[in-house]
């Protein structure tokens, strides 16, 4: 009799129904984690791999103060963008030179699941099994570093052309842990 009417302390009830309850949906500690925190690594690196870059695609970094003729264009956050481009190069009204600029850097439109577009300006970011591997890596490979991390670093390719091929390679590599493009969200403002 004693033991029931600990079991019908309301403390002791709540308790039990919140352990149940969280037993019963199955979080551990580490998928409430991702649960709180979105998408797990592992599952957002996968979607990316989908992404295809669009390498017929003309993008054009926008810029405030041009006055350029960008009929055949359509907008997307910060780029202007040709997913099948015409022949015709964008023809400035004035002497503009942001949009040389622009132009002058080369960007591609990328398709991302979920019919979204990104950006890629030929960049991608490598994970290495020693951190040490960084720099002859990018020799070896003919890049440009960006940016380095712990055991990751961020690289430049030398353009489009070949680009295919060289993320092949990379992926190859018996130094490369992982493979990821490093893209632009036309969304987010570049100050």
């Amino acid at each position: 009799m004693q033991t029931l009417k600990k079991l019908t302390n309301p403390k002791i009830f709540i308790l039990l129904f919140l352990a149940c309850g969280l037993l019963a949906s199955g979080l551990s500690q580490d998928s409430f984690k991702k649960d709180i925190k979105g998408e797990d690594e592992d599952n957002q690196n996968s979607k990316l791999e989908d992404s295809k870059i669009l390498l017929d695609s003309n993008v054009i970094l926008k810029k405030s103060n041009t006055n350029t003729d960008l009929s055949g264009f359509e907008a997307i956050g910060s780029f202007y963008y040709q997913e099948k481009p015409s022949d015709e190069v964008p023809k400035s009204n004035e002497s503009d030179s942001s949009l040389s600029k622009s132009i002058e850097k080369t960007y591609k439109l990328v398709k991302v699941p979920g019919n979204r577009y990104m950006i890629s300006d030929g960049s991608f970011i490598v994970g290495f099994k020693d951190i040490s591997d960084q720099e002859r890596f990018a020799e070896d490979f003919n890049l440009v570093i960006k940016s380095n991390f712990r055991n990751k670093a961020a690289y430049f390719s030398k353009g489009f052309n070949g680009l295919e091929e060289l993320i092949k390679d990379i992926k190859n590599d018996s130094r490369v842990s992982s493979f990821e493009l490093d893209l632009i969200d036309p969304n987010i403002k570049a100050y």
